[in-house]
């Protein structure tokens, strides 16, 4: 017991120390270098399920302390990673629509909510400090990361081979938890950190390492494996590595990650990257469009989700095809819950789940897009997805007026 407590003792004290660990970081490697590796190596390697809750300031948890540290960091050695550039005009729209989002999501949820014998409280006026706090850290600082880095080439090249370093190192553990059972969280942590059902597929485990889920070491392998795609055809290395091999080894692990959403991504940019720079732009910007149009679908019922499960129950594994039954089950009692405030959202925190008569959550929010309309309406979902987006579109209009073949070939890549 006592051995236990000293491991969650570490895992509070790493959370709190990481920004200081970021001024470090900022001090031993160049400016955009310690950005990225004072960002990744935090998302990648701070404990999961793991929060320290503190009044109006928001939580410190993996999602938070990472940008925490970009930015002690970048304002304890002068080196902002974004000093010097300027947010265009529709950039700075979407960032005021989340802004809006959140202080119209704490007016339209002052009232109590009652769900059978469960009283959910109502949201304090206070609370949009903590709202805007946590979204600039959130998105906000790693938004603003990446726009300093996309500046130049020269910044882009030490972004993407950093990743690919740090990737390669993560896939090592992510074997060995394929073949030990997910463990190294409960090693270094003593606790671990999700559900055994959610790591057990197909017979064996999926590795979750120190991510919240399976599902995001998975997608991290997918854009390993997008990235040395890209490297390749730049003809980059990474400490020696030929991309031939990183390849090779991020398309085995995002096998044995077992997410047939991350393999269908690979398989799929398997195609789109060996295309012309333009096609991968357009493939980039339908994708970008489905995903701002999505919960408009959704509402309307023209996404084809009973065609989509009736395919899958004839074709795959019925465990893998209920998986994505179910995720549809559960978007629409939340979608179903958002139209009932479609413009301020249920505001967050418990009162956004749905409930049965016995104030039983009977929801389970399974995807980023339905949390975000759900607890903050249409404001937020086009905000959040708006600024993740509308860069695609903008380098769409950069491609036009680009003319050297390596820089075209890299941008639209890094679009898709």
């Amino acid at each position: 017991m006592i051995a236990v407590e000293r491991q969650m003792a570490f895992s509070i004290a790493v959370l709190i120390l990481w920004p200081l660990i970021g001024i470090a970081i900022y001090a031993a490697f160049p400016r955009y270098k310690a950005a990225v590796l004072a960002y990744l190596l935090g998302v990648l390697f701070l404990p999961a399920a793991q929060a320290i809750y503190m009044p109006v300031v928001p939580d410190f948890t993996r999602k938070t302390v990472p940008s925490m540290a970009v930015l002690l960091g970048g304002v304890a050695m002068n080196a902002l990673p974004w000093r010097g550039t300027k947010l265009d005009k529709r950039t700075r729209t979407f960032i005021w629509l989340v802004v809006i989002s959140d202080v119209l999501r704490i007016l339209g949820n002052m009232d109590v909510l009652h769900f059978g014998p469960i009283t959910a409280a109502g949201l304090l006026p206070r609370t949009v400090i903590t709202l805007i706090l946590s979204d600039l850290l959130r998105m906000g600082i790693p938004f603003l990361l990446g726009f300093g880095l996309g500046w130049k080439r020269v910044r882009v090249e030490t972004a993407c081979k950093t990743w690919l370093g740090l990737a390669l190192i993560y896939m090592v553990p992510a074997a060995l938890e394929v073949r030990l059972t997910p463990q190294f969280h409960t090693w270094v942590y003593g606790y671990f950190q999700h559900s055994w059902t959610q790591v057990k597929r197909d017979g064996g485990f999926r590795p979750i390492v120190f991510m919240d889920h399976g599902l995001e070491v998975a997608l991290f392998a997918c854009i390993g494996l997008l990235l040395a795609l890209i490297a390749r055809r730049q003809r980059w290395r990474v400490s020696s590595i030929p991309p031939a091999l990183l390849i090779g080894a991020f398309a085995t692990m995002l096998v044995l990650c077992k997410s047939y959403g991350s393999i269908g991504l690979g398989l799929l940019g398997f195609v789109v990257l060996t295309q012309a720079p333009q096609r991968r732009m357009t493939v980039a910007k339908i994708i970008a469009t489905l995903v701002l149009i999505h919960p408009l679908l959704r509402l309307s019922g023209i996404f084809p989700v009973d065609e989509i499960n009736a395919y899958l129950f004839a074709n795959v594994p019925e465990e893998r095809a209920m998986s994505l039954a179910t995720r549809f089950l559960n978007e629409d009692r939340f979608l179903e819950k958002a139209r009932e405030r479609l413009f301020t959202g249920w505001g967050g925190f418990d009162r956004y789940f749905v409930y049965d008569s016995d104030g039983r959550p009977i929801s389970v929010p399974d995807g980023s897009w339905v949390i975000e309309f759900t607890q903050g309406g249409i404001p937020r979902y086009l905000g959040v997805f708006g600024l993740l987006v509308w860069p695609i579109f903008a380098a769409s209009r950069t491609l036009k007026r680009t003319r050297d073949r390596s820089d075209r070939d890299l941008l639209s890549g890094l679009a898709f």
